[in-house]
């Protein structure tokens, strides 16, 4: 039998979550207003990646300090937190490192098949604009994707760093107010930060999640155009009561559905990443 409409389309979604990049890629997960969703989103996107690319794909709580990325992930015994890599650095940063020795400062997330990175949870230490670069770089040599949550301060400037770095923004958002106008208000923001930072408003991809009676429809259909007409996707994820329990996220556990609609995130999401690196390497 041949297969079902609904079968090559979820096939050409895997392909294209798989597309062979030419570099190491960077996706910022971000929303200024906190439980919009990004930890989840950040680990929906990382898993459908990992699966659809047989691994490569690191998770990273870029998060001053106690970021949720921490609770959300299967620590299997592995306590260690950003600050404990930042402290390591000089040896992993030897020309002699293996991914193994840096993979002992992240969380293995087997069925999702990445890692996690994830942040400080007890002393403080604040994370700025050198360690981001520090860690990035790092990353970049041992992952060919890194999928970058964000904390709910624009200033920070771990966060502007993060967003220079960006292939490409996610914007998780829930069909409310106090959501989508915190997005609206970072795009607008985007917008007046010149020709770099507007071309990436372009290459958004947006992830429509809500949790259990979250959706405001009236709402729903007055902002859905705004931002159809300015990001390149939106993306509906359906409520899963596994993502709503706010335990750690294991793909396993997730309805069919919701994998299928993380598969088809990643897949808008590898789209707008190959179409921005034509350019570079035509």
């Amino acid at each position: 039998m041949a297969p079902s409409e609904s079968e090559r389309a979820e096939r050409h979604a895997r392909a294209l979550a798989a597309t062979p990049f030419p570099r190491p890629v960077t996706i910022v997960v971000a929303n200024p207003k906190g439980g919009a969703g990004k930890t989840p989103t950040t680990l929906l996107l990382a898993g459908a990646l990992g699966q659809a690319r047989g691994g490569g794909v690191v998770a990273w709580d870029n998060n001053e300090l106690r970021g949720n990325l921490h609770l959300r992930t299967n620590h299997l015994g592995n306590t260690n937190t950003v600050v404990d890599l930042l402290r390591a650095m000089p040896q992993l940063t030897l020309p002699d490192a293996r991914v193994g020795d840096v993979a002992s400062y992240l969380r293995p997330q087997l069925s999702g098949q990445y890692d996690a990175l994830v942040s400080a949870t007890t002393t403080y230490t604040p994370i700025e604009a050198a360690h981001f670069a520090q860690v990035h770089q790092l990353l970049y040599r041992f992952y060919r994707v890194v999928v970058i949550d964000t904390g709910n301060n624009e200033a920070s400037s771990n966060w502007r760093e993060a967003m220079r770095a960006a292939d490409v923004l996610v914007v998780p958002i829930k069909w409310k107010a106090s959501a989508c106008n915190a997005a609206v208000q970072m795009f607008e923001d985007l917008q007046n930060q010149g020709p770099a930072a507007r071309d990436l408003v372009r290459r958004t991809v947006i992830a429509a999640s809500n949790g259990p009676g979250d959706i405001d429809k009236e709402f729903e259909d007055k902002l859905r155009p705004y931002f159809t007409d300015r990001a390149g996707a939106v993306v509906d994820i359906p409520t899963d009561m596994h993502i709503a329990e706010e335990g750690p996220l294991d793909h396993a556990a997730l309805q069919p559905s919701t994998r299928r609609a993380a598969l088809e995130l990643a897949a808008k999401v590898a789209e707008q990443i190959s179409n921005s690196l034509k350019g570079q390497y035509a």
